[in-house]
């Protein structure tokens, strides 16, 4: 099965995404990232973030809670340090990008622009420091006018990743459409609260954190169900993958690729098995193309 596809003037030679942060920046583990349709770096801020205090990381059956609090050493730092040893990465830069305000995603994308950098990724799950805190992605009008001066800037593809909590994600990833993203990513972490009953206060050291692992695969393929039949601009799972079942299911419903997360975390070679899993899969359905299985079940909700 032909694996490859052209999306928005990417070429993707395979569907699966490493997702923000679980390779790092994209420095290590090459030859991995290299298999893959591409890598999305941790998100970048304009100012340096130390980051949130340990522990950073609480395991439970099924996934983690992670509060590291996007630490990244700034825009600047990335720009000078850290782009030029990716230049000889053989698959799909797209750089994560976050802030507290449109004004800082906007600079942020200023400093980084290069031409290695195949698509941007929106964080929209950062907190607006203006308005009290909440998510910048919480607030649709926002939302929309995040997508459309970033467009202003930049020829390369823009992803929001956008949140599901607090909000209407339904009515957040039409803004992103209307302010011109090329692709939505469904969904981000959601927040979580762990108690250590020994010390009686919260485990964490940033207190909450965010919740990842299997079960997010199912809210998400319901929200894609629902979201794909609302946009008109490609769909990016992710959530919960674990095999090459999960990112068939994400395909049936509608994405057109699908991020890895915490799976990497545990077992970094395991993409790669998945990769061929899928290759295995469809010689044996004789499915020529990848195109044939995308959004393949008509789902009505």
């Amino acid at each position: 099965m032909n694996l490859a596809q052209r999306i928005k003037d990417i070429t993707f030679p395979n569907p699966i995404l490493l997702a923000s942060g679980t390779y790092g920046f994209g420095q290590k583990f090459k030859e991995i990232i290299n298999l893959t349709g591409g890598v999305i770096t941790k998100t970048i801020t304009f100012n340096p973030i130390v980051g949130n205090p340990p522990p950073r990381i609480y395991e439970f059956e099924g996934g983690i809670i992670n509060s590291i609090g996007l630490e990244n050493p700034g825009a600047i730092y990335f720009k000078n340090k850290i782009l030029p040893t990716l230049k000889n990465l053989d698959t799909n830069l797209i750089v994560s990008v976050g802030g507290t305000s449109l004004e800082e995603i906007v600079n942020v994308i200023k400093i980084v622009e290069e031409e290695i950098i195949s698509a941007y990724e929106l964080n929209l799950s950062c907190p607006n420091i203006k308005e009290g805190g909440i998510s910048l992605g919480q607030d649709p009008k926002l939302v929309e006018n995040i997508c459309q001066e970033v467009k202003k800037i930049t020829k390369k593809s823009i992803i929001a990743k956008i949140p599901t909590f607090f909000c209407n994600p339904l009515v957040i990833a039409q803004s992103a459409e209307r302010g011109g993203a090329d692709f939505i990513t469904i969904t981000n972490t959601i927040p979580g609260l762990v108690i250590d009953i020994e010390r009686q206060k919260p485990f964490l050291g940033g207190i909450s954190g965010g919740i990842s692992g299997s079960f997010l695969k199912y809210y998400a393929l319901y929200l894609i169900a629902k979201i794909r039949n609302i946009v008109k601009i490609p769909i990016i799972g992710c959530g919960g993958v674990r095999s090459y079942q999960d990112v068939l299911e994400y395909l049936f419903c509608g994405a057109v690729l699908v991020e890895i997360g915490s799976l990497n975390l545990s077992n970094p070679f395991m993409v790669i098995k998945i990769i061929e899993d899928i290759k295995k899969w469809g010689k044996e359905k004789e499915i020529k193309s990848i195109k044939e299985i995308i959004r393949k079940i008509k789902i009505e909700l």
